[in-house]
């Protein structure tokens, strides 16, 4: 069911630059996500749920203008502590840290290669370390027809944690990973807000279901600037519908 949603409940995150590290060490983190991507298989978060077991459950579900790309990233980004002033927003502009993500992440869902994966940050690594947690409790196929959209549920409990009720939420698609501190590389990004920088904060003890057009300035088609790199689909990272679902089962 859909509930009213007001401009207050979606807060600007400020963005924030990470830490310089080596860029050895950016790249063993972009690998270590790459082979998890190809090896994770179809194991679920959790392994063992089924439907009566699961008690809490977000979907998160969106299109582009184009159509998913597998040679491109799609992340749905994620932070547990809830702060509505700081949250998931994207990287632009170097340095460029883990090349995609910045501000407060604690988890992330990333679909890459015709693979969705869900990861958790190690904290205290600048959102360069993260452990494999599986794939979504369920998602769709993108491949197929339309063509132009991902969902993902996650099983809340068991991915966040039994004590979140509150999480930060922000979609940020791709078409490359920058490492490298002083690339001056461009990159198209496509995220929520005219900025990127517009987070969700979402209550996730309550159910309800929260939509782009519920939104005052929605997402739409056109707002992802040109690329400057040849071969660069716009249409392909740039997001004009989404919602987020948060089910509860007594």
């Amino acid at each position: 069911m859909a509930c009213g949603w007001s401009r207050d409940a979606r807060v600007e995150g400020s963005q924030r630059r990470s830490r310089g590290v080596s860029g050895i060490a950016r790249a063993g983190f972009l690998m270590m996500v790459a082979g998890i991507l190809m090896t994770t298989g179809c194991a679920r978060v959790p392994d063992e749920a089924a439907g009566p077991l699961v008690r809490r459950t977000l979907t998160v579900d969106f299109t582009v203008a184009g159509r998913i790309n597998p040679l491109y990233y799609y992340y749905i980004a994620l932070d547990t502590g809830g702060n509505p002033v700081e949250g998931p927003v994207p990287v632009v502009a170097f340095p460029w840290g883990n090349g995609w993500g910045t501000g407060k992440i604690t988890h992330f869902v990333l679909y890459h290669l015709g693979t969705f994966g869900v990861f958790r940050f190690v904290p205290g690594t600048d959102l360069l370390q993260a452990n494999a947690l599986g794939t979504p409790f369920d998602f769709n196929r993108p491949e197929e027809a339309p063509g132009n959209r991902i969902r993902v549920t996650l099983d809340v409990d068991a991915t966040l944690g039994q004590d979140v009720n509150v999480v930060n939420l922000n979609i940020i698609a791709t078409d490359r990973i920058n490492i490298e501190p002083t690339s001056l590389e461009t990159k198209v990004v496509d995220a929520l807000g005219f900025t990127g920088n517009q987070f969700l904060t979402l209550p996730l003890d309550i159910p309800q279901t929260f939509t782009n057009s519920q939104l005052t300035d929605p997402e739409q088609a056109g707002d992802v600037p040109p690329a400057l790199q040849p071969g660069v689909e716009e249409e392909d990272l740039d997001i004009i519908d989404w919602s987020a679902e948060v089910q509860i089962n007594q």
